[in-house]
């Protein structure tokens, strides 16, 4: 053994199996609940995104690579360089110039950084339209 005294959970009094449980659920519960750095991050951080898009059968196709940069500039791997500004109160990545004009990205950092790339006609569709329309950007480690 490694000089630690086993435990069986079964010898010990119903109530103190009762303590040890809920301490290890609600440890479980802080460690589910606690915000990741990623979901606390109020705005898209700068870095390299890569896109793709779902298709029938959960087979994902990569389509391009996109960097967010300091400064609001960006590039992709499709196409000339643009600028780009975030609005907070939309969660959007508004692009005003270069290849990524005619589209937005919908920022959602629940679990990690990640934006989907949907065209500004698309707007106005509902969350389910424009999930299934666009392109998944998540950031590379």
């Amino acid at each position: 053994m490694n000089g630690h005294k086993e435990r069986d959970i079964w010898k010990m009094s119903a109530v103190t199996r009762l303590k040890l449980i809920f301490a290890v659920t609600l440890v479980g519960l802080v460690y589910v609940a606690a915000p990741s750095a990623a979901h606390a991050q109020a705005t898209p951080p700068s870095g390299k995104y890569t896109c793709g898009v779902f298709l029938s059968g959960g087979t994902y196709m990569f389509t391009q690579y996109v960097t967010l940069k300091e400064g609001g500039s960006y590039e992709s791997s499709s196409g000339p360089t643009g600028k780009f500004h975030y609005d907070a109160a939309s969660k959007r990545i508004l692009f005003d110039s270069g290849k990524f004009e005619p589209l937005f990205g919908s920022y959602e950092p629940k679990t990690y950084p990640m934006f989907r790339l949907s065209a500004r006609e698309d707007a106005q569709q509902s969350d389910y339209v424009r999930a299934w329309r666009s392109q998944v950007c998540s950031m590379r480690k």
